[in-house]
């Protein structure tokens, strides 16, 4: 019970230092990568036996900081690596899985997702997006094409620009990869016209029959005779049944009873007996039985 209240009593304690150390983690690494670092001398880590593009990972993660408005709270910078992580992760590994059955979005694609974003409440939510607060395909595109124009641009604010609509064009083409390719397994599962139908007639098909049980017991070890070729056969084919991985031995062994005699029953009745009126007495019951016990 201490164990527990000391816990709940530091939680927040303990939450901060979860949370600072994930922001020393980030700094680490932007101070090792984000400076001249390269993959080779420290990775992160590899999947399907490819080291991970850190660069690409930390351009992720600074376009999403930048979207989150550059939060300074660690806990927020940790919340913006950690998706950017999972992000990125689940990326690097359903690319493979879409290569591998020719899974791609065309740029009609993006532009109906764009212009009429059902599926994508992220996407209508966005306030840059919005007229009046109702999502308007026509701002996105306005934005799609100005960031377009402004990409060779060294102005500051254009290259925010050009950041954020290119996180946004990405997050829209993995959304709609994913949807495409979980739709292609929902579609691949599927039941015939005969195992339903099948499944149905299993289901109401009903039958009525008489039989008669008779249990082996009830017959005579005379009436089945078994000779020795015969349980000879029978173990040549059950070799198996009767193997054993383990070393086993038979126990002969006699159990002897040992209770009590009718005076050892009396005595430890009247010994209890004395113990009453000191325990109704005692100032403290616990204190009590631990003197008391196994005597």
């Amino acid at each position: 019970m201490g164990l527990m209240q000391k816990i709940r009593s530091n939680a927040a304690l303990l939450v901060g230092v979860i949370g600072i150390a994930m922001v020393m983690y980030i700094f680490f690494v932007q101070s090792n990568f984000g400076a001249g670092g390269t993959v080779e001398q420290k990775p992160l880590g590899e999947i399907y036996g490819k080291q991970m593009d850190i660069k690409k990972f930390m351009e992720l993660y600074q376009g999403n900081l930048e979207n989150d408005g550059n939060p300074g709270e660690p806990a927020k910078r940790a919340e913006v690596w950690q998706r950017t992580w999972d992000g990125y992760i689940n990326q690097q590994i359903f690319d493979k899985e879409y290569k591998s059955c020719g899974n791609e979005v065309s740029e009609k694609e993006l532009s109906d997702v764009f212009q009429n974003p059902a599926q994508n409440s992220e996407l209508r939510m966005i306030r840059d997006f919005q007229e009046n607060g109702q999502y308007s395909p026509a701002r996105v595109f306005a934005f799609l094409k100005q960031a377009a124009d402004k990409g060779e641009s060294d102005d500051e604010n254009d290259k925010r620009l050009v950041r954020f609509m290119k996180s946004v064009e990405e997050y829209v083409y993995l959304n709609r990869l994913r949807d495409k390719y979980f739709g292609l397994l929902k579609k691949a599962a599927f039941v015939t016209k005969n195992e339903q139908e099948r499944a149905y007639n299993d289901k109401k098909r009903k039958a009525e029959f008489n039989y008669m049980v008779v249990n082996y017991n009830t017959i005579s070890d005379s009436d089945a005779t078994v000779s020795a070729d015969d349980l000879r056969k029978y173990y040549n084919n059950h070799k198996e049944m009767f193997r054993r991985d383990q070393d086993e031995a038979d126990l002969k062994y006699v159990y002897f009873e040992k209770l009590p005699a009718q005076a050892d029953t009396q005595a430890a009745l009247n010994y209890l007996d004395k113990l009453v009126t000191p325990f109704q007495t005692a100032k403290n019951d616990t204190s009590f039985v631990g003197r008391y016990q196994g005597t």
